[in-house]
Formats: structure tokens, sequence, C-alpha cells
């Protein structure tokens, strides 16, 4: 609750927060500039909650503790056991990493590709709270190779799949063409792999 009262109060009006104004206008163009600044204001706040929650990566994470309900985890499973490696895709929705961290405090040997902060002091903090999930970890701008080794094992691999990808594919997104990552759908064909959208 702090830390999205700080976010909606201090952080709301930083610049970087302007992308979610501008994201706004193209998503509802029919809503009043009233309507859309309190949508803004109710964005940063959940963000400031869900960035005050990183620290708890572990404990949430952490399965003798009953914080996550698994649902669709046969579906796991049914993969383990056909000896198929499997590609995880998510978005960015909340705390982007707790599938990953319920996986792998489940047994399931799964890495992860992440986008490396800019800020030096940020991504070292970010990388102790991940490290607290016990699973694999990978930078995207170097995950080809480790990804082709985790799949050629019949292992896991998490890939976020809603970051702008200037060599993807032009997908149709609320009428403008966002280049999109094919790269789930490559390696899928490349390595029989079973591609598993969690969220």
């Amino acid at each position: 609750a702090i830390g999205g009262f700080i976010s909606a109060y201090f952080i709301y009006y930083l610049p970087y927060i302007q992308h979610l104004r501008t994201n706004l206008d193209l998503i509802f163009p029919e809503k009043t500039a009233a309507e859309k600044k309190r949508i803004a204001r109710e964005m940063a706040w959940n963000i400031g909650r869900t960035s005050a929650e990183y620290p708890h990566l572990g404990d949430l994470t952490d399965p003798t503790q009953n914080w996550i309900t698994l649902k669709g985890w046969d579906v796991y499973e049914r993969a383990r056991d056909a000896g198929r490696p499997v590609i995880f895709t998510s978005g960015h929705l909340a705390i982007l990493e707790l599938p990953a961290g319920a996986g792998a405090g489940r047994g399931v040997p799964v890495t992860v590709v992440y986008a490396a902060r800019p800020s030096g002091t940020l991504e070292r903090r970010l990388q102790q709270y991940r490290m607290a999930m016990n699973c694999g970890l990978t930078p995207r701008g170097d995950a080809a190779r480790p990804i082709i080794k985790r799949l050629t094992r019949k292992e896991c691999v998490g890939i976020i799949v809603d970051q702008r990808a200037d060599d993807g594919i032009p997908v149709p997104f609320f009428g403008r063409p966002a280049p999109t990552t094919d790269a789930p759908a490559r390696l899928a064909i490349k390595f029989n792999a079973v591609i598993i959208p969690v969220e």
C-alpha cells in the first residue's frame, strides 16, 4: 500500500510515466481527460504496489507458504512426461517473475530470459531479489546459447513476448503494426518444444 501511494502521488508526475498517458490516448480515444487521468493514476498505483513486492519474491514463490495457487499444472506435466522441453511465454503482468519462481520452487528446471535495467544499482538489486526464486536467469542480449542448451537438454525456458522486437514480424496492435518476436514459435519447431502461456 505504501508503494502504491508513493507511485500514485509522486512517481506519477515523473517524465517516464508519460508513456502511460500516451498509450491511454491510443487505447481510449473516446474517454475524457479526467477519466484517462484517473486510469493513469491507478496504473501508477499498481506499479508502486508491484515494485514493493519484489523484495519478497523468495517468500511469494516458496511452495510451503501457499501464496500462489497453480492452475493448469497438468499441461506442464504432460509435456515433461513426454520428454519434451517447454517454452513458457508471458507478458508484463504484475510481477512477471512469479510464474518462473513458482515453477522452480516445485522442481521445474526453468531458465528465464530477462531484460537488464540500464541502472546498474537497480539491476543489482533486482538480481538479488530474483536469485531468491532459485531459477536460472539469462540476460536477453546473451540468451541465445543458454536457451539452446536448455532446450537441447529437454529443460524449460521462460520468454517475455510483449517487448518490442525490431527484427520481429509486424502484428496489428490497436491499429498499428507492432514488431513482435516469433522466437518462441521458431524454437518450438526446432526443438519439438511445447509452448505454454502463463500469467
